[in-house]
């Protein structure tokens, strides 16, 4: 566990049990695009088998399970067309991953994913009950737009769905997280995949930012490896 001192504000909570379980929306996705899911899986995983002994997420026994659960309006609350995840100590559900093209957010226009979870308060940090996670096929990923990387984008959204928030903000007051903006930032913020911009080429291709760096490694072990 390596939690630089300017970066203690950068949790949002962890899951009491791991493997996570995750799927896709049926029917969304191709072949090519669930491969790339699972290769962004195994970047954590390869973490937490490494010095853990054990995955922090679970695609599926093979490929990556299909969700028949159409996409709710609100992630957070249990009813019968928005099931919970978890009863006592098992997982009875999955986060979906679903794709976009009309984006829900029209608060993040920008926004090329969005990650969703359901804290319960607890100490030292709050326990997640649910979780989702938005593709936005709307503004990216689609023929006349932006391209992002998808195993980038895939690996960034995986780490919020863990706990982590950015290695810093662009626009912060809080206390423990750092300013994109300032000059003398740990370059190793800025080359983690928890940086909360991505670029993108001349011919509208995103930036590949997938392999985890020290501080991504350092914190996430904070979460659960070192806990």
């Amino acid at each position: 566990c390596v939690l630089p001192s300017d970066q203690t504000g950068t949790f949002d909570g962890k899951w009491r049990m791991a493997p996570v379980p995750i799927a896709v929306a049926a029917g969304q996705f191709s072949d090519y695009e669930k491969s790339v899911i699972r290769m962004a899986v195994q970047r954590w995983n390869a973490l937490a088998s490494a010095v853990y002994g054990m995955p922090l997420l679970d695609p599926g026994p093979s490929g990556v399970t299909e969700s028949s659960i159409a996409r709710p309006s609100f992630v957070c609350g249990n009813s019968a067309d928005n099931p919970p995840m978890i009863s006592g100590s098992s997982y009875i559900g999955r986060v979906t991953i679903y794709k976009n093209a009309t984006w829900p957010y029209p608060n993040a226009p920008t926004a090329i994913a969005i990650t969703s979870t359901c804290p319960t308060s607890a100490t030292p940090l709050n326990i997640f009950y649910k979780g989702m996670i938005d593709l936005n096929y709307q503004s990216f990923f689609v023929s006349g737009k932006r391209v992002p990387d998808l195993q980038s984008i895939l690996v960034h959204e995986f780490g919020h769905l863990l706990g982590l928030r950015h290695s810093c903000e662009t626009t912060t007051s809080r206390e423990g997280v750092p300013s994109c903006n300032d000059p003398g930032l740990n370059p190793a913020y800025k080359e983690a995949v928890m940086y909360p911009v991505f670029g993108f080429a001349p011919d509208g291709s995103g930036e590949k930012r997938y392999k985890l760096n020290s501080n991504d490694e350092g914190r996430m072990n904070c979460l659960y490896i070192g806990s």
